[in-house]
């Protein structure tokens, strides 16, 4: 099967729901934790923008794929160096349809 062009995954998101950005990616992150949002995806964000909005976020039973998934934590330098990665972080419910909306844009899967 072809990949989507862009403006087909733009449609598919449209369908899932609204579309926002509320600037911080951790204030994002948290409140999909929260259960305020259901999702949050980022192609920009750095590690330091999401490692402890991440841990906030597993605790509370969300989804979060990142760059950092596959990370040595124990390396901090080498974490610093992964620049921006792509990441998806939602509610369990609405998993597998931003994961196919949004395959190979976000998570790199």
């Amino acid at each position: 099967m072809a990949t989507p062009d862009a403006g087909t995954r733009w449609k598919r998101l449209r369908e899932i729901g609204k579309i926002r950005n509320l600037g911080a990616q951790s204030i994002q992150l948290c409140a999909v934790a929260e259960g305020a949002l259901a999702a949050a995806a980022s192609v920009e964000a750095r590690i330091w923008d999401e490692a402890a909005a991440g841990l906030v976020l597993k605790e509370a039973g969300a989804i979060w794929h990142s760059a950092a998934d596959a990370a040595d934590w124990s390396r901090p330098a080498a974490m610093m160096r992964l620049g921006a990665q792509r990441s998806l972080a939602c509610h369990p419910a609405c998993a597998d349809r931003l994961g196919a909306a949004l395959e190979g844009l976000v998570t790199g899967r």
